[in-house]
């Protein structure tokens, strides 16, 4: 459950609610071994059942996190904001939940916390760890404290541009192949045990029209899209018709560009030398010629500009790849010092800054107005943007416009998924 324009790190999402009769009703994915132990033990324990579902839905917000985001897809454990979760299941009894999950094996906790940098992290063991279960939260409490959770977000999400709104919207209107992706599942991931959980999460959320629709702090939009492995996109669709991507080459590199094109501190030909090398998506290739290696090790170099410049702290000068970048770019450099110097996170921030103001508040929202009549499908994952196969060509060339009116010319990829 996670506050809209909010951190996603430290927070859980919270689950759409379907209002039926003025009333709304949630949905979790749990085990069903797991919906049975806590059965048992409360009853064993000669407890009222009425926490749980307080039980279940934790066991649900940690498995969620730990499979459908991608800010835990290399971590053992997801980080669960207190303050939060407690603003949704009783802060008076979630210790107790937390204690007693532990000891029935349930749950296991890293212990690590740092007050207002890192909250607590937890895991499911196995065999809790397998959602194979839809279960409807009949616990009127605990659903209205998660609607009401649902609308706040909707108020903070009203406070954003339009677009904002209008993607949210578009957002419910992605239908996944249900049956044809979870043989899919089966027959290539069924051994992996973390990615064939992610995909359940993935694939049951759009089975039951748990559309998650969520703006972090910079204005990046998360979905279920966003979250979808990069194979299973091709089991979407829009209104009956596949879905394609428009993308942009070194996106990174080139919204760096978009940062600093204004900056009088770097000099001009500092900055027209980097925008050909961004716009003609060479940044990488540039530091392989500088490295001597071949093109099979793109990716490699890829992963150390993003290590030692882009989002790592600043490094020392016995790096070399980020010793070839002083070298040509010394200005750029300084001013990527600067930026790092309170907090090496914060260019990191500005790049996402400038990916959203301009994928979602121009590319996205000229789209969107050029379509209004026909109120065409538009979304987003992130530096790219999607919409229907027959709606390519139009999304390549507003993309293309957009990139103009800010005086470059970057190359553009687009297919369908």
């Amino acid at each position: 459950m996670s506050d809209t324009c909010s951190k996603t790190s430290h927070k859980t999402n919270p689950e759409i609610s379907q209002k039926i009769e003025g009333e709304y009703i949630n949905y979790i994915y749990v085990n069903s071994e797991l919906v049975k132990l806590v059965k048992q033990k409360l009853k064993k324990s000669a407890n009222r059942l009425d926490f749980t579902f307080h039980y279940l839905y934790i066991c649900h917000v940690i498995g969620e996190l730990q499979h459908s985001h991608k800010k835990f897809k290399d971590r053992e454990y997801a980080n669960i904001h207190y303050k939060t979760i407690t603003s949704v299941v009783s802060k008076y009894k979630y210790t107790k939940i937390i204690a007693n999950l532990k000891n029935w094996g349930v749950i296991a906790c890293n212990n690590k916390y740092q007050p207002g940098k890192e909250s607590k992290g937890y895991k499911l063991l196995p065999p809790y760890n397998r959602p194979d279960k839809r279960v409807k939260i009949n616990d009127n409490k605990l659903n209205m404290k998660l609607s009401e959770f649902k609308m706040k977000s909707q108020k903070e999400l009203n406070k954003l541009p339009q677009v904002y709104n209008d993607l949210e919207i578009r957002n419910s209107w992605i239908k996944l192949d249900y049956k044809t992706s979870t043989t899919y599942n089966n027959a290539f991931y069924f051994t992996q045990s973390d990615t064939y959980n992610s995909n359940l999460y993935s694939i049951s959320a759009y089975r039951d029209g748990n559309y998650r629709f969520l703006v972090d702090k910079s204005n990046r939009i998360h979905t279920n899209l966003t979250n979808l492995k990069s194979d299973l996109r091709r089991f979407l669709s829009v209104q009956g018709e596949k879905l394609g991507q428009v993308d942009i080459t070194n996106s990174q590199p080139l919204f760096l560009y978009l940062i600093i094109k204004d900056k009088t501190e770097i000099p001009q030909d500092e900055k027209e030398t980097y925008r050909e090398l961004v716009e003609n998506g060479k940044f990488y290739e540039y530091f392989l010629e500088k490295l001597n290696l071949t093109s099979d090790k793109r990716d490699e170099v890829k992963e150390m500009t993003y290590k030692y410049i882009f989002y790592g702290e600043t490094p020392t000068y016995e790096n070399t790849c980020f010793n070839i970048f002083r070298e040509d770019f010394p200005n750029i450099v300084n001013f990527i010092a600067d930026v790092k110097k309170s907090d090496y996170k914060q260019l990191a921030f500005l790049l996402q800054k400038a990916e959203s103001t301009f994928v979602i508040e121009k590319v996205a929202s000229e789209f969107i107005r050029r379509n209004e009549t026909t109120t065409e499908f538009m979304g987003t994952i992130h530096d790219s943007i999607v919409v229907k196969a027959s709606k390519l060509d139009q999304a390549v060339q507003v993309m293309k416009e957009c990139f103009h009116q800010e005086g470059i010319n970057p190359l553009l990829k687009h297919g369908l998924f």
